[in-house]
């Protein structure tokens, strides 16, 4: 993982488009944004206070392949969300972001946190699979918390307790 950097609008572009990388993104479906504005929303990430953003890269071969964030991050609380996008499809089923969790997770104690949550929606079963893995747990459904093509659907939210 590493911060994100101006190159990475260009993969940004793509994913933002592409309906299987957006099939259980939580935003509506997006349209194709130059790359300037792609660029200010990659920066206002990097300007959130309650929030930090990672690009997730290849090892091998320093390639972006996603992106993982904690947001809402609470100090007094000790809380955040979790939230992970594999956008390089040839990686997916490979342990991507059950690997990018796994390193998030050994960053925490520096952020005094003691919950993370990630919401996620129903189907999802590779995100599933991936928190599972980093011991989080179903905290439970949350019934018509997302509008989808019109329709509510439910959510999960899973929990780790640091």
């Amino acid at each position: 993982m590493r911060p994100y950097k101006e190159k990475d609008v260009t993969s940004w572009q793509i994913w933002d488009i592409d309906p299987g990388v957006q099939l259980f993104m939580p935003e509506p479906a997006n349209k194709v944004l130059s790359v300037e504005e792609e660029l200010e929303y990659l920066n206002g990430c990097q300007r959130e206070e309650d929030a930090i953003y990672w690009s997730v890269v290849w090892r091998e071969t320093d390639l972006l392949i996603g992106s993982i964030s904690l947001t809402d991050i609470n100090e007094h609380h000790g809380i955040a969300d979790l939230g992970i996008v594999i956008g390089e499809k040839d990686y997916w089923g490979r342990g991507v972001a059950t690997e990018a969790i796994k390193i998030l997770l050994e960053f925490l104690p520096q952020l005094k946190l003691r919950r993370i949550t990630a919401e996620l929606e129903e189907g999802n079963d590779g995100l599933i699979k991936a928190l599972e893995r980093n011991s989080f747990k179903k905290e439970c459904v949350c019934e018509a918390s997302r509008i989808k093509n019109g329709k509510p659907i439910n959510t999960i939210r899973y929990v780790r307790f640091i």
